[in-house]
């Protein structure tokens, strides 16, 4: 059984060791752009973590900033590469959306590199769509009302 628990300022420590384990099923790996700690911490201060855990393992992690009406902004979303392909994804999405709807949001960004094929197919799957080039990123946004 799935389970998917929000958690506003989770700990930063817990938040690096999920992003180690995941850093090469990004495209391209975190770890070539970021620094993995600080990103952590920004995270931790400033976001909200929503994980999605599978026999109380974190399977996936949805990583978003709630901080100024009207917009969300999805800084990472993942999951662990043998549950990949089984709607986690899908679920971290509708979870944040309804999140974000609930407390007046009207949208959410995010910022996806152009070579992450999958991760374009699923954030258009839900709803996001292309609003700007950014060098080797799209800007995505989905429209909640």
């Amino acid at each position: 059984m799935r389970e998917l628990l929000l958690c506003p300022q989770e700990r930063a420590s817990k938040i690096e060791a999920y992003l180690r384990t995941a850093d090469n099923i990004f495209v391209p790996p975190l770890s070539t752009h970021l620094d993995l700690s600080a990103y952590a911490e920004k995270i931790s201060r400033y976001g909200h973590v929503l994980w999605a855990v599978q026999n109380r393992q974190n399977v996936g992690m949805c990583a978003f900033y709630a901080n100024c009406l009207p917009e969300a902004y999805l800084t990472s979303l993942s999951t662990l590469a043998p549950f990949q392909r089984t709607g986690i994804g899908t679920e971290l999405l509708q979870y944040l959306k309804a999140w974000c709807r609930d407390r007046q949001f009207l949208k959410i960004k995010l910022e996806v590199y152009q070579a992450n094929i999958g991760a374009q197919r699923l954030y258009q799957h839900a709803g996001f769509e292309v609003i700007e080039s950014r060098g080797e990123k799209w800007l995505m946004q989905c429209n909640l009302v």
